[in-house]
């Protein structure tokens, strides 16, 4: 019967979880919505097993910033770069376009998104339009197949492979 919620910061996550006689707020070095998530269930299981609130809460804070999951680095010209590049699904993309747009709320948002598959059925490029309905997202870079194309409906950019994409930088 708990709930939780979070507000995000620049470079933590506060959480608080409720089981509506008491309030357990604590941070995490984390600012998806996933490790919000996953943060709340190990509080929840280390709190049944007896851990102390003040113990896990300081074990949170250091935990380390896993590199290539929903990393925020700082570009040029005061861009903002997302890279998650741990794998490519419904779930991840879903994520990271989440992530993408509680970071950079009120800047043009571009997605450069590589599939190597040439199935269609295994294609992202679906789910991302049916996200991207709003047109919240101004772009996509996409590197692929041509054959999927016709699966994205929104303005995009194409490359047929990597080595294309690096050879003609933007």
């Amino acid at each position: 019967d708990e709930t939780s919620q979070y507000l995000l910061t620049k470079h933590t996550t506060q959480l608080t979880l409720s089981d509506g006689k008491q309030s357990f707020p604590f941070n995490i070095p984390y600012l998806d919505g996933a490790s919000s998530i996953n943060a709340s269930l190990v509080y929840l299981m280390s709190t049944q097993l007896g851990l102390s609130a003040q113990a896990i809460t300081e074990q949170f804070l250091s935990l380390p910033v896993i590199s290539m999951r929903l990393e925020l680095i700082q570009g040029i010209a005061q861009n903002q770069i997302i890279n998650d590049a741990y794998n490519v699904d419904i779930n991840s993309l879903t994520i990271g376009f989440q992530f993408l747009l509680q970071q950079a709320s009120n800047g043009k948002k571009i997605i450069i998104l590589g599939e190597l598959n040439k199935d269609k059925s295994t294609s992202m490029l679906p789910h991302l339009s049916e996200m991207n309905s709003e047109e919240l997202i101004a772009h996509l870079i996409y590197i692929g197949p041509s054959s999927n194309l016709s699966l994205y409906e929104h303005s995009v950019t194409h490359f047929p492979s990597i080595d294309s994409f690096l050879s003609n930088p933007l």
